[in-house]
């Protein structure tokens, strides 16, 4: 997973983001780093908000006449805010979903086109593997289908024993406490597979 380490690398806060963006509102790796705090803080519509405006931003020069994509932008940048965009729908769709009627489903169905996006052939060089079934194992979860979760985790250790970059921020949003006996299966693929996890993880 790539992840811009050169342009604006020093600015973590959102405050320093924020204010940075009022010099130069159209930074697509700003924007996409606002949003990912917005979306660790559990403010969906925020982190949404700021994930459309990279996207539709990007859209826009890549239809301009002699377009130079920015150096610090690179194409896989792009579709990890696809990636983290269909995540932001469907936790806010589980928001939605004990009110019952469409809004929930509607948020669903956007974090599901997202990851079709995502995961289309013509991106296949832009995404490791393992984040696919780290979206999958996202959707079953809040889906509250404990057998997918377990096979999808089981998949990602597979593909990479190693803690992911994000992967413990996207836990920390999941409520993997409500699936009866997923955080004890999660466990036990470690323990086979030979995984050691820091404390708290």
């Amino acid at each position: 997973m790539w992840w811009p380490k050169k342009k604006y690398s020093e600015l973590s806060t959102m405050e320093d983001i924020s204010q940075q963006l009022k010099n130069d509102p159209s930074s697509r790796i700003l924007r996409f780093k606002r949003g990912f705090i917005y979306l660790k803080r559990k403010n969906f519509e925020k982190a949404i908000e700021d994930f459309n405006t990279v996207i539709s931003n990007n859209n826009y020069l890549e239809s301009c006449p002699n377009f130079n994509p920015s150096p610090y932008f690179k194409k896989i940048y792009l579709y990890q805010t696809y990636l983290f965009r269909s995540l932001a729908y469907a936790l806010l769709g589980h928001r939605y979903k004990p009110l019952g009627g469409v809004i929930g489903d509607d948020f669903f169905a956007k974090s599901i086109n997202d990851y079709k996006f995502f995961v289309s052939k013509k991106n296949k060089k832009n995404y490791d593997y393992e984040y696919i079934h780290l979206i999958l194992f996202s959707l079953s979860v809040l889906n509250n289908e404990n057998e997918k979760a377990i096979n999808n985790y089981y998949k990602i250790r597979k593909l990479n024993p190693e803690l992911m970059d994000f992967e413990e921020d996207v836990f920390n949003l999941l409520p993997i406490e409500n699936i009866e006996g997923l955080k004890e299966s999660i466990k036990l693929i470690d323990f086979t597979l030979g995984i050691v996890k820091k404390k708290g993880n």
